[in-house]
């Protein structure tokens, strides 16, 4: 089969994708579909054929953010925890979706799992996402990562505080100004290993340049 004869058949492929995608959404009970799309996820999560996998929950985020409830947000978590960072990158940007529209919905989930100490990718994921939304209710959520007992988890929630800048985190932050805990963070495949205490540290120096730390 020619170069031009392939992209068709990729075309018509995509095509029948749209249709059958369209009429599941359209003709499905909601509630049922929801719980079943909540199945397909944990399914494709234990999947040993890891191309597999990724193929099966990048569609499956889609679909889980075009049938919001409680299951199908919980199901994006779920992928939010995985090792692939573009099934995360995926997962995330359908919360961020699903945030802007129904985040009274997803901020209820988040505070569920952090009430089980959740440990994972998404709890390194959530706060950021949250402090993306920028909802009236980010402070008080985020800081809750703050008392998680993974230290990676947070390091990501004093990140999130300081890109949302917001002063009524000082508080929180200055009780972790002297935490010693160790943290690796990476940026642009560059390992840099810090502590708590400063991440905390920077992150006033953000929020209140003129704050006197020492």
């Amino acid at each position: 089969m020619d170069t031009q004869s392939l992209l068709e058949s990729i075309y018509e492929a995509d095509r029948r994708a749209d249709a059958a995608e369209t009429q599941l959404l359209d003709q499905s009970d909601t509630k049922q579909l929801a719980s079943v799309l909540s199945e397909e996820v944990s399914k494709a999560c234990q999947l040993a054929d890891r191309d597999e996998a990724e193929r099966r929950l990048r569609r499956l985020s889609d679909l889980c953010a075009q049938c919001p409830s409680n299951a199908t947000i919980d199901a994006l978590f779920q992928i939010l925890d995985e090792e692939s960072s573009n099934l995360r990158t995926i997962a995330c940007e359908a919360l961020l979706d699903l945030s802007y529209e129904r985040y009274g919905e997803v901020a209820r989930r988040i505070e569920a799992r952090i009430a089980t100490n959740h440990k994972g990718h998404s709890m390194q994921e959530l706060p950021f996402i949250i402090a993306e939304v920028g909802e009236a209710s980010a402070l008080s959520l985020i800081s809750q990562f703050l008392k998680h007992p993974d230290s990676e988890t947070v390091a990501a929630a004093i990140e999130a505080l300081a890109s949302l800048g917001e002063p009524g985190a000082e508080p929180a932050l200055q009780a972790l100004a002297q935490d010693p805990r160790a943290v690796t963070l990476y940026d642009d495949d560059e390992e840099l290993t810090t502590t708590i205490g400063d991440l905390a540290s920077e992150a006033l120096s953000l929020i209140s340049p003129d704050e006197d730390l020492s």
